[in-house]
């Protein structure tokens, strides 16, 4: 009969701990990581903000100001869109219920009212008609919300000039809640495309019949 050397249990033993503390330290550190890279992201998009806010404010001739102006705004939305997209990926991976994503999400839609109401500025400042797309969806029995959620992204391939907006009315956030009022919003999936809400999922050919229109 073979002896059990209890060494041999005891190193692997501290050797098992050792990889599994190992293990949890790493993954605290990466969510760490990431948090503190879209905290960094988010707090760039503000200042973007303020800048363009700044620009506005400036007494200067449209000849000169719009320029700069549309040149800040094409970049900012390459930005916003990427970290969007982040912040979807992190949702996909933590789950919609996470503290983070919910406090992330939550400011970042603050920050997307904050862009939209720029760009009504600009367009107002300017006599631009940049396109714009409001979003407003909820994540409780919506598969229809899904499915236009899909839509935006192709959309946007085809029509970079678009401004798109979402909004997920679950989380309660004053300035959406507004929105929704001035536009009359109260179903799920909702669109307001340069002004003008649709009820209803809404196909990518059918809202670029609204932009063109």
């Amino acid at each position: 009969m073979r002896s059990i050397s209890w060494k041999t249990y005891l190193a692997a033993f501290v050797i098992s701990a050792f990889l599994f503390g190992f293990g949890i330290l790493a993954g605290t550190y990466l969510t760490q990581s990431v948090n503190d890279g879209l905290e960094l992201q988010l707090e760039s998009l503000k200042g973007r903000s303020g800048e363009v806010e700044l620009l506005l404010s400036m007494n200067a001739s449209q000849a000169l100001l719009c320029p700069s102006l549309e040149a800040q705004l094409s970049e900012f939305d390459r930005q916003t869109t990427a970290f969007g997209a982040k912040l979807d990926l992190l949702e996909n991976t933590r789950g919609r219920t996470d503290a983070t994503v919910l406090r992330l999400k939550k400011e970042y839609m603050v920050q997307q009212a904050r862009d939209f109401l720029l760009v009504q500025k600009i367009n107002g400042y300017c006599g631009t008609s940049i396109p714009t797309i409001l979003f407003f969806y909820t994540n409780q029995d919506c598969p229809e919300c899904t499915r236009q959620g899909l839509v935006g992204p192709v959309l946007k391939q085809k029509r970079p000039d678009v401004m798109i907006y979402a909004f997920d009315v679950d989380l309660k956030a004053p300035i959406v809640d507004a929105l929704q009022k001035v536009n009359a919003v109260n179903t799920y999936p909702s669109l307001v495309v340069n002004g003008q809400t649709l009820p209803g999922y809404r196909s990518a050919d059918a809202i670029e019949q609204k932009l063109e229109g």
